[in-house]
C-alpha cells in the first residue's frame, strides 16, 4: 500500500485502496425459465496476483457500469473463484406450454398425455453468448405412471438431462414429454 493513511478512532467504517488488480473472466449465463424469465450472469476468474483477495462486500462493474453488489470469499493467489453478476436484462427467456394432448385407450384402461414445451431465448445483445438452461423432467411417484422425454433424445444418466448448454444468438428450445397413466 503506497503512501500513508490516517484512520480516525471514531468507530466509523473507513475505506482505503490497497491496490488495483485486473483479472480475466469467463462469463457464463444460467437460467431456469420455468421459475423466472431471466438469465443470470456469473464470472469465473483466477486470482493471478501475488496477493490474496480479502473477503468482503464488492461492487460489480461490467462495461464500466455498476451492475450489482456481491460478497467475495477469501481467494488465495492462483485460486479460481466464481462471482455472481446478477440478472442480464439483455437476454429474455420464456417457458411456454405449446401443446397438450390426452387420449384414453378404452380397451387397455390407460390414459396417455403428451405435453410439449418451448423455451424461447431472445438475445438483445450484439454477440452470441453461452447459456446453460436448466429445466425439470418430471419424476413419477406412482409406479403406474411412466414419464418419458420424447425430444430431445438424450441418453439416461447424463448431466444433459438437467442442463442444456448452447450458444444463443436468438432462438428456442422445444421439449416434448409423454406421460402414460394406468387407471385403477
Amino acid at each position: 500500500m503506497p503512501g500513508t493513511n490516517t484512520i480516525l478512532d471514531n468507530y466509523e467504517e473507513h475505506k482505503i485502496g490497497i491496490t488495483n488488480i485486473e483479472l480475466e473472466a469467463e462469463l457464463e449465463y444460467r437460467s431456469i425459465p420455468k421459475l423466472n424469465p431471466f438469465a443470470y450472469l456469473t464470472s469465473k476468474s483466477k486470482n493471478t496476483s501475488d496477493y490474496p483477495l480479502l473477503a468482503g462486500k464488492t461492487n460489480i462493474f461490467l462495461d464500466n457500469s455498476f451492475v450489482s453488489h456481491s460478497n467475495l470469499k477469501l481467494v488465495a493467489p492462483n485460486e479460481e473463484f466464481k462471482t455472481s453478476l446478477g440478472i442480464d436484462e439483455g437476454i429474455h427467456i420464456e417457458h411456454k406450454l405449446i401443446n397438450r394432448f390426452q387420449k384414453m385407450r378404452a380397451c387397455l384402461a390407460k390414459k396417455q398425455g403428451n405435453f410439449e414445451y418451448k423455451i424461447e431465448i431472445k438475445n438483445n445483445k450484439k454477440q452470441g453468448n453461452i447459456i446453460i438452461v436448466k429445466d425439470q423432467i418430471p419424476i413419477s411417484q406412482n409406479q403406474d405412471i411412466k414419464v418419458e422425454l420424447l425430444e430431445p433424445k438424450i441418453k439416461e444418466n447424463t448431466d444433459l438431462l438437467k442442463n442444456l448448454m448452447m450458444e444463443v444468438l436468438s432462438g428456442y428450445l422445444v421439449f416434448r414429454q409423454e406421460k402414460k397413466y394406468g387407471l385403477i
